[in-house]
């Protein structure tokens, strides 16, 4: 898992350094594509997984210390990723 971007750190407790760098990463797991949809928390962007050509949703959120978003953020990713249900949204991580 090391060697994994972001070092095997779980996505939700990267600080928004080592996440920025990691989607730089030449082994970022996945292709980031347009944006297609905003919210005051989220960017939304169409992507596709390198390993089997998957499409993917990628959540992109412009991290800021102290920022009342950010916290909201971090709160809705953790209740993402605990939603089970195959048919409407599965959190993959990285």
């Amino acid at each position: 898992m090391g060697n994994q971007p972001g070092g095997g750190i779980p996505l939700a407790q990267l600080n928004p350094l080592q996440l920025a760098q990691a989607i730089k990463k030449p082994d970022f797991p996945y292709t980031v594509g347009e944006n297609y949809a905003s919210t005051h928390l989220w960017k939304l962007h169409a992507g596709i997984r390198k390993s089997d050509k998957e499409k993917v949703t990628i959540f992109k959120h412009e991290f800021k210390i102290n920022d009342e978003n950010t916290e909201l953020a971090r709160f809705c990713l953790k209740r993402l990723r605990s939603i089970r249900h195959p048919s409407i949204v599965k959190f993959i991580e990285f």
